[in-house]
């Protein structure tokens, strides 16, 4: 009888031992999954999941001596104005997913140099690539380690320099905006996406027509 008590008290020990090593799992678990994109583009900390980790991690492109000294800059925020970043509007069709992904962080992050002839073409770049990969703009965004909302709003406002300077109901008051027959083709184009890249391409029509909105009340 006294072997039996022992056995269950000894069961019971090792119940408990091992619910608190799953507890301390969990809590580092928790520690570690930090999911949320850096909206300044800095390099993410790593993600551990058992033992696998997912890393939004472009060191092999920052380190890359093809890899130009302006892109690099760009993606730590610490470039001037230049008008070259526009020709990276190409890379954003490569081959290789990390190279698209890198390129599309630095055009996000160019915004904040974005003044005259830059603006302009950045505006109509913009504007154009997404009108004509619908698809693969949203991809972006499937990426939720590495791109997130703030991203997906300032891109709205690349779009929006364009839409600034081409739509001529402005001055005439007259006519729906070009952003509504713009985001109606969109959200058309979207019909057979994944549920995630609908709901990127509504937010992002969305953010679109706010801007679009904060636009219009500024206008003298």
């Amino acid at each position: 009888m006294r072997n039996v008590v022992y056995i269950l008290i000894f069961g019971i020990l090792i119940f408990l031992i091992s619910c608190k090593q799953n507890d301390k799992k969990n809590e580092m678990y928790n520690e570690n999954r930090e999911l949320v994109p850096n909206p300044e583009g800095q390099i993410m900390d790593k993600v551990t999941v058992a033992d696998n980790e997912i890393k939004c991690n472009f060191d092999k492109l920052l380190n890359d001596p093809k890899t130009p000294k302006l892109a690099q800059e760009l993606f730590n925020n610490t470039a001037k104005y230049s008008e070259e970043p526009l020709l990276y509007f190409g890379k954003l069709k490569d081959k290789d997913k990390a190279t698209r992904e890198f390129y599309f962080r630095v055009l996000t992050n160019s915004y904040k140099i974005s003044d005259g002839a830059y603006s302009e073409g950045l505006g109509n770049l913009g504007k154009e690539f997404i009108e004509d990969n619908p698809k693969d703009f949203a991809l972006f965004f499937d990426n939720k380690v590495c791109f997130n909302e703030t991203d997906l709003k300032v891109w709205a406002k690349i779009v929006l320099l364009e839409f600034e300077i081409i739509d001529e109901n402005i001055e005439t008051g007259k006519g729906k905006p070009l952003v509504n027959g713009y985001c109606k083709k969109l959200i058309k184009d979207s019909e057979n996406y994944s549920e995630s890249q609908k709901t990127t391409i509504k937010k992002f029509c969305n953010f679109l027509q706010n801007e679009w909105g904060d636009f219009l009340k500024h206008i003298d």
